[in-house]
């Protein structure tokens, strides 16, 4: 049976983990794990556990959401905006569409776009300036959205 690891005081066993989401390592190496400190180091390329390797990347997706080795959401907005542009640039038809009223425009924009921005925003720590960003992609299709409409 392989030891405990130890980090900041919480032991943790491999063994007895029944879920992935047990743990999560943001560790640079062996090194690291056994010295327990969770800043990796430069010359990472993997960690082997059990026989098996973990590659060392700098983002990884989990759950939807984009963690990156410096822990802000600057990385999952800005690919949060960029899906939003790109699902309303695939409705643009519909929204160009003089026939369809503003209430079923509104309606389509809340379902899709919008709430592809805004996926798990409840776990972001948001800054003023993520805040920003997504208040300009917000406003900047509703802009795109009213001059369809205001065309008619």
């Amino acid at each position: 049976m392989a030891k405990p690891t130890t980090a900041k005081g919480t032991k943790f066993s491999f063994e007895k983990s029944a879920y992935a989401d047990d743990v999560a390592l943001i560790l640079g190496s062996r090194k690291d794990i056994d010295n327990g400190s969770n800043t990796p180091s430069n010359d990472t390329q993997t960690i082997t556990l059990n026989n098996d390797t973990i590659p060392f990347v700098d983002e990884f997706k989990y759950l939807g959401s984009w963690v990156t080795l410096d822990l802000t959401n600057d990385f999952d907005i800005t690919k949060r905006i960029r899906l939003a542009w790109g699902a309303y640039a695939g409705l643009r038809p519909f929204f160009q569409n003089k026939s369809v009223s503003i209430r079923a425009k509104k309606l389509i924009f809340m379902a899709i776009p919008l709430n592809i921005l805004l996926w798990v925003v409840e776990s972001w720590a948001l800054t003023k300036k993520l805040q920003k960003k997504l208040n300009v992609c917000y406003r900047n299709i509703i802009r795109r959205i009213l001059a369809y409409q205001n065309e008619a």
